[in-house]
């Protein structure tokens, strides 16, 4: 019969079990699709796919989603510099309080700071929150020096641990 001892280690063994899937999952994304984190622009459709069904899943129950390949997903998206990708990072970044640390607030500027701003501005209320985000964080020194292709570098280490590649981006 169980005790509450091997409950507790069957959790365990169950969480860990799944941290080493969203690894494999992540890990899988990245060889056998062969997306590099500079995205091209064909395949954003799946990109933008997968980062919504992510998104679903972690807004409903907090972990359920792969955080990592939620990020992975908003970076590739970051590469194309598209102004329709900026409200999906958001939502990707608002899906659970791990995203919201996960996902960097300079994701939704792929265009760049300046385009970007300028481009939630026309977009009315609907993109105000977006827009004041950005603002606040600008106030607050956290677009110190950003510029979009020095972060895609650091995206290039941090995903693939390749320096040569994020050198030739």
């Amino acid at each position: 019969m169980p005790t509450a001892t091997d409950s507790h280690f069957d959790q365990a063994n169950a969480e860990f079990r799944r941290d080493i899937d969203i690894q494999a999952r992540v890990d899988d994304f990245k060889t056998q699709n062969g997306f590099p984190i500079a995205l091209d622009e064909k395949d954003a459709p799946t990109v933008r796919a997968l980062l919504r069904e992510q998104i679903a899943l972690e807004s409903t129950n907090q972990g359920d989603g792969d955080t990592e390949l939620i990020k992975l997903c908003c970076a590739q998206l970051f590469s194309l510099g598209l102004p329709e990708d900026i409200a999906l990072i958001w939502d990707a970044k608002h899906a659970s309080m791990d995203t919201a640390c996960a996902v960097d607030v300079q994701l939704l500027c792929g265009m760049g700071l300046p385009d970007t701003i300028a481009y939630l501005h026309t977009k009315g209320e609907s993109a105000d929150r977006i827009r004041t985000r950005i603002e606040d964080c600008v106030r607050c020194g956290d677009f110190n020096g950003f510029a979009p292709e020095a972060w895609l570098k650091q995206y290039a280490v941090y995903y693939w641990d390749e320096s040569p590649y994020a050198e030739s981006l």
